[in-house]
């Protein structure tokens, strides 16, 4: 194993550590890890800052621990994810009973290896990534380490509904869709969410259980939304509503419309993982400067006025005037937005945002095409070419969809949250990026 110069401090991030290997491990190695670390971390601690920094500690929930810092004002937060993996040196032995815990550390730095009592720790502070681990060691290849995750136990329960309600949903008789989209979709989500877990070490659900829980929340206005502006144009209608009084319909719609930013949220951080995207060079500028916001502020009403107005011609504004709308309010007001990664020429938030959402759209028509009820398509001029009930055109709506989708729920986790930098979304895999 490649070894690493010596460390001047650790700092408390020696005793921290050395708790968490002390609980999961045992007593009997932490002399070991604890030398081994102190040998092997690079030198990423300033001992001029450690009078900075916040109180650190471990905060336990279902899913394990994750760390978390009081601030001076007495607010507990988050700290992005540390892990402590443990992986068998004989590649022959079985890799099942490996373990990934989440462990703190009150510093900045890198990657950190240490072997003790015949395994290997691989420490990536950066973020919970084994390919962070393969770079910067690639020993670890050479020798043959088995690098792997276990698939959570919340993918199995996902991929379990998809297997049941997906036959349900096309092939029981009569009205049933209703019912069934709902679970459907869970199912779709929950396994989508634990395939980032195996990919890249955390996830949505992981990362905070009760934020996940807000997308759902989330996702029914916003839906509600788009369903206001199609009062318009007409571009859908619903097989079936006539079955149900319209406050069962709003119930029922309201539930199946919870699923949508979920299920888009979470196959974009599925589709950041992709390497491919993680690698997409930086694009062109679009600089987020007063004038240009205010140019989308006003375009944006521009094409809601025209949308209303005149329906049949501007029906594809419903797609995106409020994105046009939301994105200088939400830079205006200080919340996340695509507008500063594109500022900075990188275009990988917006893509993974477009992939996810084509997987999303085309796992929606395909699911819908033998539901009842189901949504069908009126839309002027391009009614042609039909994918399922979807005109082939009408799935490129589905891309600013994404960032509309985006821009809402920014906006409505910037109003309720007080930290406003702090990230739940991520859209960029790389160890180190910032997020979106």
């Amino acid at each position: 194993m490649e070894r690493r110069p010596e460390l001047c401090s650790l700092h408390g991030a020696e005793l921290s550590v050395g708790n968490v290997v002390k609980f999961f491990f045992g007593s009997t190695w932490y002399g070991d890890v604890r030398h081994g670390l102190a040998a092997a971390l690079p030198p990423c601690f300033d001992s001029s800052q450690s009078g900075s920094r916040p109180d650190v500690g471990l905060r336990g929930d279902a899913f394990g621990f994750r760390r978390v810092a009081r601030q001076p004002d007495g607010e507990t937060v988050d700290i992005p994810e540390v892990c402590v993996t443990e992986f068998v040196e004989d590649h022959h032995a079985d890799l099942s009973s490996q373990k990934t815990r989440t462990a703190e550390d009150g510093s900045d730095g890198s990657l950190a290896s240490v072997k003790a009592q015949g395994r290997i720790f691989v420490w990536d502070r950066a973020a919970c990534r084994l390919g962070a681990a393969e770079e910067a060691y690639p020993a670890l290849q050479d020798s043959q380490v088995g690098l792997r995750r276990r698939w959570p136990a919340h993918g199995w329960v996902g991929l379990g509904m998809v297997a049941v309600f997906w036959p349900l949903n096309w092939f029981l008789p009569g009205l049933r869709t209703h019912l069934l989209f709902f679970p459907l979709w869970l199912g779709y989500c929950l396994a989508v969410d634990a395939l980032v877990v195996l990919r890249k070490g955390d996830s949505l659900l992981t990362r905070s259980p009760h934020r996940y829980v807000g997308l759902f929340l989330v996702s029914v206005p916003a839906w509600w939304l788009f369903e206001a502006l199609n009062i318009h144009t007409g571009n859908w209608v619903y097989q079936g509503a006539k079955y149900f009084t319209p406050a069962q319909f709003a119930i029922l719609a309201s539930i199946s419309f919870s699923t949508v930013i979920p299920a888009v949220f979470g196959t974009a951080e599925l589709a950041s993982t992709f390497g491919w995207l993680r690698h997409t060079k930086p694009g062109p500028r679009i600089p987020k400067s007063g004038t240009v916001l205010l140019g989308f502020f006003v375009v944006g009403w521009l094409m809601l006025a025209l949308l209303i107005i005149w329906p049949r011609l501007f029906f594809p504004f419903i797609w995106l005037g409020p994105y046009f709308v939301l994105e200088p309010i939400n830079v205006w007001m200080g919340h996340r937005s695509l507008a500063t990664t594109v500022d900075r020429r990188d275009w990988r938030p917006v893509l993974a945002l477009w992939v996810g959402v084509l997987i999303c759209g085309f796992f929606w028509e395909f699911w819908n095409f033998y539901s009842y009820p189901k949504w069908i398509y009126h839309v002027p001029y391009l009614g042609f070419l039909h994918v399922f009930e979807m005109p082939l055109l009408g799935y490129g709506g589905y891309l600013p969809f994404s960032l509309e989708l985006f821009a809402i729920y920014q906006f409505v986790a910037g109003l309720i949250r007080r930290n406003p930098e702090r990230t739940y979304v991520h859209l960029v895999s790389e160890a180190g990026s910032q997020q979106a």
